[in-house]
This record gives structure tokens, sequence and C-alpha cells, in this order.
């Protein structure tokens, strides 16, 4: 008998045991959506209409959800996305901006929200391959971004200048999130990010594939980047806003270049800094190809 407030009790009460809880948490449960009638914890909801525009078209995610906002202006844009949307078979709902601002809150979703699956990272495995196979491979290795806006300004430059992929470390560092998505304006949708757990040994297995690897760094010993040759497999690497590349990351490096400062102010960040170094490797790269069809047609015609 259960003992009345208050009342003294000759043994103490014991309560049984509850089971170990299965399957998701209930927070799990909110937040989960359902693929083809199997639950899926794994989800991400992404906001803005280029991340929207570009999940759609890169197609690597399965989308289930694309919410419109009721009574935009801008029609065409919203209607270009529900077009996008039904060509990949995903459902199209025109909802409040009351319900988008549920569904993505705090977030300027420009009166669009997707539902999709979990970004589908690379195998850094394949881009090793990649760079054993390519001449012009080029690695960017970013080692401990963790400003969200940085990371996807730095992946909308690497996919632009057609960057093999990009490598980030497991720990320490932003990852793939819906607001690096809409920094990059999706474009990390359509370049291969690989996660590792120690960068180091993956730059040692780069420079093993064949790669040059040159790190971005205000070192004594640094050089100008023009001054470098970045043609021919290439790893990148870029630090982290505050720290710059690790000691031990800085030692598996060929060689740091250091990006020259005029002005007053005595750095750049991540972004600046590497989208600066990505397109003097495109320079060097387009004046060396160029060079090379000169004398091939200089050959040509002296045969």
């Amino acid at each position: 008998m259960r003992p009345s407030r208050g009342a003294a009790s000759s043994a103490p009460v014991r309560l049984p045991r509850s089971p170990a809880p299965t399957g998701p948490t209930p927070l799990e449960r909110r937040r989960a959506y359902r693929y083809g009638g199997e639950v899926a914890v794994d989800r991400d909801v992404l906001y803005g209409r280029n991340a929207i525009a570009e999940a759609l078209r890169a197609g690597r995610r399965k989308a289930r959800l694309l919410l419109l906002a009721e009574g935009t202006d801008d029609r065409k844009t919203v209607a270009d996305l529900a077009e996008l949307a039904g060509a990949r078979g995903v459902e199209v709902e025109y909802v409040s901006r009351t319900e988008l601002e549920r569904r993505a809150p705090g977030v300027n979703h420009q009166g669009a929200v997707l539902e999709v699956g979990p970004y589908p990272y690379a195998d850094y495995d394949d881009l090793l391959a990649a760079t054993r196979d390519n001449p012009n491979a080029l690695l960017l290795v970013l080692d401990s971004v963790q400003d969200p806006q940085n990371l996807g300004t730095l992946l909308r430059t690497a996919e632009a200048a057609g960057v093999t992929g990009v490598v980030i470390p497991e720990h320490r560092a932003v990852q793939v999130t819906p607001a690096v998505v809409n920094a990059s304006a999706g474009a990390v949708e359509h370049l291969p990010v690989a996660v590792v757990t120690n960068l180091v040994r993956a730059v040692e297995q780069a420079k093993e594939a064949g790669a040059w690897v040159i790190a971005a760094e205000a070192a004594p010993d640094a050089v100008p980047p023009a001054s470098a040759d970045l043609t021919g497999p290439l790893v990148l690497v870029i630090g982290s806003e505050g720290q710059g590349v690790g000691r031990l990351l800085r030692e598996t490096c060929d060689l740091t270049v250091r990006i020259p400062l005029v002005g007053k102010v005595g750095s750049l960040n991540a972004a600046t800094a590497g989208s600066i170094l990505l397109y003097e490797v495109v320079r060097q790269r387009m004046e060396d190809a160029a060079m090379s069809d000169l004398v091939s047609s200089i050959t040509e015609e002296n045969d």
C-alpha cells in the first residue's frame, strides 16, 4: 500500500524500472519525416531560393517536400522552383509565411523551404583516386574552419574554380549544414566534400598520390602566390579564422604562400584568402594551357 503523505514507512517504496527506450526519442520523432514509409530521423531543411534550386538540379539528396510561400511577388522564381521539384517527383505545397518560419525559424528563407535527406559526403578514397587520374587535380583542404558563412563562401568559390573535391576534419569544424548550403548559394550540392578524422594523414596520402601541397600561411618563409608553381596536381590548405593552419599540418606541406597586403589591415579572413588563392591557381593553369596550345600550334606549322 502506498504510504500517505508525511506518514512513516517501514520499507522503502520500490518503483518498477522503466524499460530502456528503443527507437527515436520524442525529439527525434518530432523532427522525423517519412521517406517511402520509413521513418528517417536525419534530415535537413534547406532554405533560400538559390540553395533549393541547386539542390534540386544536383539531385544528390532525396527530396520529400517543397514548401512555397503563398502570395509571393516573385511568381516566376516560385514557378521555376515548383517546376524543378515536379521534374524530380517532389511534392509541392503552398503555405503561409508563418508556417515557413515554423519550419525554418530565424533565417531568411525567401519564401521557400525544402525538406531533404542528409548531405551525401564523398569518400576520401574516391578523391584520392581522382587525384591520381587527373594531372590538373585540385583538392581544397580546410583546417578547422568554424564559421558557416566562411565555409559556404569557400565552397561556392571552390565549385566555380572547378576543384576536384574539398576535405574537412570531422572535429572542431563546421560541417555542411543548411546555413552552409545557403551561404554557398547551393554550390556545395554539386561539390564532392569528404570528412576525415586526420587531416595530416589525408594530406600525406594526397602527396603519395602525386600531389604538391601548398598552405596559405603568414610564415617568414612564405612566398607570394604568383611566385609558386600552382599547375599540376595540387592540394591547397586553408587554415581556420583565428589559428591558421595547424603546426603538424603545416609541416606536412611542401610550400607556404602568403598573399601580399599593401593596405592597413593585417590579414584576410579564410574565405577571402582561399578565394584569392583558388583563382590564382585557375589563372596559372589557364596561362599554362594557353602556352601549351601556342607551342602545339607553332610545332604543327613548322611540321
